[in-house]
């Protein structure tokens, strides 16, 4: 995996981020926490995505240094959903991992600061579409 430059949005989120442990096998669901942020710090989470109780497909696997959830900032942001409203992501902790969580009225408090953080953000953006766009050509 890529290493993640230290941009100033994760340093401040370093600096004012809360440390959250889960153990192997653990799951968790994004409605859990629909007004946070995480970034991976330790260990590896797999993201399914759940049309239907029982049916679920592995997704995507996070790594350190990845962030969890970045769509619900964006929506929290700019107002726009950027996931199919009948769809459930479950997260399953493949090993024990530890994230750093930070609520988006923090994150939005800083960006109010501090707007050059926008860039940040649009670079973090990009890290996930790039993941996505590899994870599609390895699939055609």
């Amino acid at each position: 995996m890529r290493k993640v430059k230290p941009t100033q949005f994760r340093v401040f989120a370093s600096k004012n981020g809360t440390i959250e442990k889960y153990a192997v096998g653990q799951v968790f669901h994004a409605h859990d926490f629909p007004s946070k942020l995480f970034f991976l710090k330790n260990g590896y989470v797999k993201r399914y995505q759940a049309t239907k109780p029982k049916q679920k497909v592995l997704e995507l696997i996070y790594g350190p240094g990845q962030i969890i959830s970045l769509s619900q900032l964006y929506k929290a942001l700019f107002g726009v959903e950027q996931n199919q409203e009948d769809l459930t992501y479950i997260y399953e902790a493949m090993t024990d991992i530890e994230m750093l969580s930070i609520t988006h009225e923090r994150i939005m408090e800083e960006l109010q600061k501090d707007p050059e953080l926008y860039k940040d953000l649009f670079y973090e953006s990009g890290l996930h579409l790039r993941s996505n766009i590899n994870r599609l050509a390895s699939n055609a």
